[in-house]
């Protein structure tokens, strides 16, 4: 993964992986590898947790890999927000690039013979893209991130003599462009990464070809949230996926391995009818449920306090005030308590009884009927529950705020924070624009 420990953005590789020796059940071959991505931080070292059991079918030449991923959560300093505040948060804009399960394919074209991607959409349709983008224009034979929208099961990359095909499981987690990929040219040759469930940045498209300026592009990595790297959102999430990964011969994948893809997203239903265990039939899904229900009956065994919510903020709105904040891990966790007092105009300090209210388990909170302008201090704990009775974590450090109408957003509200240099060449070109035009 990539991640700005410095100054710079810096690619995190994992380390060796560790491979358990292959067991068979049930006619299937298993085989467990874990690993960890090293991770230095503002705050020091932590690391990205790995784990990925192979499984191979009994009379198939594909695997199947179940993929488990633990991200660390670092601490969030910078605020994300919009000209709307109440959409305000805070993030850790550090996070760059998040590879997961990073497949580099031993496949190889050129820009007068390049690389061919296919794919099956929601339409049943199979289609292909040649990734031939340098003819077009040759500042364009990299590209660090490019995608395959709008695909259901499966994606596939060929060179035309072998390609390598990909396909997700929708009972786990799917996606409709769930592999981004990365291209890069060396020695003349084409080399794609195929990243599953991961998240690429970098440059955008040249459009130099058609005549362009450059200016769309700065406004827009300037202003487009979209634009941004995605590599925040994955700031202490877990995620598990499931991936068919298959080599095959030829360009386009063979049908029967389409059929194979195509069975592994939707796999076929499980109707019970009649079973000599009455209603104790469990399924994978109630052995997991079960399994959580006994971790966090476990977990309630600790009496320490509660974490703290994290990233707590609060956003100005008409009438009202919008907290925000993090939850913890903690099996503990039930709700919170929301409390907060008014701010005298004149001494600046906070006094008087608190307002209180208690919540259920979320990540924001509206406290409404405020009066514009008035100014209250806000405060934010955690409350759960364990065997010996109500734990409750740290107040959150007080923040203050104001009720007050969200600024309306104006043409002229895209320019604030822009460049002099970037305002100017806009001026230029527009009074270009102003007199070569018809």
């Amino acid at each position: 993964m990539t991640y700005q420990s410095d100054e710079r953005p810096r690619r995190h590789e994992a380390l060796p992986w560790t491979l358990l020796p292959e067991r068979t059940s049930d006619g299937f071959a298993h085989r467990h590898a874990s690993t960890r991505i090293r991770l230095p931080t503002p705050d020091g070292e932590t690391g990205v947790e790995l784990r990925a059991d192979w499984r191979r079918p009994p009379g198939v030449t594909w695997l199947v890999a179940d993929v488990e991923v633990a991200y660390p959560y670092t601490e969030k300093r910078d605020l994300l927000h919009t000209h709307q505040q109440k959409l305000r948060r805070y993030v850790d804009m550090r996070w760059v690039e998040v590879a997961p399960f990073e497949l580099t394919p031993p496949l190889s074209g050129t820009r007068d013979d390049p690389l061919r991607v296919w794919k099956h959409n929601y339409l049943d349709v199979t289609s292909s893209f040649d990734l031939d983008y340098a003819r077009v224009n040759p500042n364009n034979a990299e590209l660090d991130a490019f995608n395959h929208q709008v695909t259901a099961a499966w994606v596939a990359l060929s060179d035309g003599e072998r390609g390598l095909l990909l396909a997700q499981s929708a009972d786990v987690r799917s996606s409709y462009a769930f592999a981004p990929m990365r291209l890069r040219e060396v020695d003349g040759r084409q080399e794609v990464r195929v990243n599953p469930f991961g998240s690429y940045h970098g440059r955008q498209l040249d459009y130099s070809h058609m005549g362009g300026t450059g200016l769309g592009a700065a406004w827009s990595s300037l202003r487009s949230s979209s634009l941004r790297p995605n590599g925040p959102s994955y700031n202490g999430a877990r995620e598990r996926f499931s991936l068919l990964v298959a080599d095959y011969s030829g360009d386009a994948p063979p049908e029967a391995l389409q059929a194979d893809a195509e069975a592994f997203f939707h796999p076929p239903a499980l109707l019970i009818l009649k079973s000599p265990f009455a209603d104790d039939v469990l399924l994978r899904r109630d052995l997991e449920m079960r399994f959580e229900a006994a971790r966090r009956a476990g977990s309630r065994s600790s009496s320490g306090a509660l974490p703290a919510p994290r990233a707590f903020l609060a956003n100005p709105s008409d009438g009202a005030v919008d907290l925000v904040w993090d939850e913890s891990e903690d099996p503990r966790l039930d709700g919170y308590e929301v409390v907060w007092r008014r701010v005298d105009p004149d001494s600046g300090v906070a006094s008087g009884a608190w307002s209180s209210v208690r919540i259920a388990r979320a990540r924001r909170h509206r406290v409404s009927g405020l009066p514009n302008g008035e100014t209250r201090v806000f405060r934010i704990r955690a409350l759960g529950r364990s065997v010996q009775g109500e734990v409750t974590s740290p107040w959150t450090p007080d923040i203050q705020a104001s009720a007050n109408p969200v600024p309306p957003v104006t043409i002229a509200s895209a320019t604030e924070g822009a460049p002099l240099s970037l305002l100017v060449r806009t001026f230029y070109y527009g009074l270009v624009h102003l007199f070569t035009t018809p």
